[in-house]
């Protein structure tokens, strides 16, 4: 059954009929916008964090397992690089291999224990080395970001993370987003100040007009709720507790210019009947769209953050974990399933690599690999 909301927000049979005004009809599309993108919302918010949950449980015992043959196989490949078997070229191959797995190790996992061999075949520490990667990863986010959105980041900027250059460049966007609305504030004073043409002063008068209108209709709700909801006279304490939470909805919405909020309010409580949408006149309407549109946009961008922001990709956690039930019984019953089978191939690999010719042909492979995924950076 739909919720009262979606049955009596909405001018007209089934919101879409012909006779609606321009107005009417934006109105409905903006409604059922709004209750798409807050039952989006609700759920995403919901499924996240059932997906976080399942992946300390499901998942995270799993990759440490993993991650504790990974360090075998590190020790395993520091002790073959001592061996005369190997050519030169192969020993080198063999470090930047060790180097690899290493770094991934220590960045990932935390595993302190490979430090010493990771330094050993590096020439300088964990801490320096990764240092000079940061930089120079560093360096290419920040031409990339700057070509892409214009912006002139600073050169201290933290990169050391994705979340704390995603945090730096949301903070530079909404600083430039700041400068454009002040100079189109002190664009907007300049043409105020020069005489109006009558057209001019026609289009400022109907925008008065319309805040006036929103301004009027939105405080009027907000009255009408605020009378019939205020505790202090309740003598009852059950009832005083009630509205007190009533009270603090109507509030938060009112603060917020959520009309949306309110117009449920007004109808979830009957002070108002379904057919008063219908009545309202259309200046009215089109002074309500402005706060339903702004309201979209609130919605749009939470969603967006929710999901992972300028992270959410095909890589992100939240791309392949958060989901509808099914969905995410599908994905984490496959990254469990990938997640044995390297386990097994890398007990494989264990003893495998325990016979020098074996790890030459390994390391012939790996090498092919390597050039593949160098070539392919390249050209992109």
């Amino acid at each position: 059954m739909a919720k009262p909301d979606q049955q009596l927000l909405v001018i007209g049979k089934g919101g879409d009929d012909k006779t609606l005004s321009k107005n009417q009809k934006a109105f409905n599309r903006y409604v059922k916008r709004i209750q798409t993108l807050e039952r989006d919302i609700e759920n995403y918010r919901h499924w996240k964090g059932i997906a976080h949950e399942r992946a300390q449980r499901e998942l995270v015992p799993l990759e440490n397992a993993l991650a504790d043959k990974r360090v075998l196989l590190v020790k395993l490949l520091d002790r073959q690089h001592e061996a005369k078997f190997f050519r030169a070229a192969e020993r080198k191959r063999l470090a930047s291999l060790i180097l690899d797995q290493c770094y991934s190790l220590i960045e990932q996992f935390g595993r302190e224990d490979v430090k010493p061999i990771f330094e050993k075949h590096q020439g300088q520490s964990f801490e320096e080395a990764d240092a000079e990667a940061n930089a120079e990863i560093g360096q290419t986010m920040k031409d990339v970001f700057a070509q892409m959105y214009g912006i002139d980041l600073d050169d201290d900027v933290d990169v050391s993370s994705p979340e704390k250059f995603q945090a730096y460049l949301a903070e530079k966007l909404a600083e430039r987003q700041a400068q454009a609305e002040q100079a189109q504030r002190e664009t907007n004073e300049r043409r105020a100040s020069r005489k109006k043409t009558p057209r001019q002063q026609a289009a400022e008068e109907r925008r008065q007009q319309e805040e006036k209108h929103l301004s009027l209709a939105v405080r009027k709700i907000y009255m009408d709720l605020v009378k019939t909801f205020h505790p202090d006279r309740e003598p009852d304490e059950a009832e005083r507790q009630r509205k007190t939470e009533i009270m603090q909805r109507v509030t938060e919405a009112y603060n917020a210019d959520n009309l949306f909020e309110l117009l449920k309010l007004q109808l979830e409580f009957n002070r108002v009947d379904a057919d008063h949408l219908e009545t309202l006149a259309d200046e009215q309407l089109k002074a309500y769209n402005k706060l339903l549109k702004s309201r979209v946009d609130e919605l749009e961008n939470e969603f967006f953050q929710l999901r992972g922001g300028m992270g959410f990709g095909p890589g992100s956690f939240e791309l392949r974990f958060v989901g509808p039930p099914a969905q995410m019984d599908w994905a984490f019953s496959n990254a469990v399933k990938e997640l044995k089978s390297a386990i097994r191939q890398l007990d494989a690999d264990l003893r495998r690599l325990e016979d020098p010719v074996q790890l030459r042909e390994f390391l012939k492979e790996w090498g092919k690999m390597q050039r593949r995924r160098k070539a392919t950076v390249e050209f992109f």
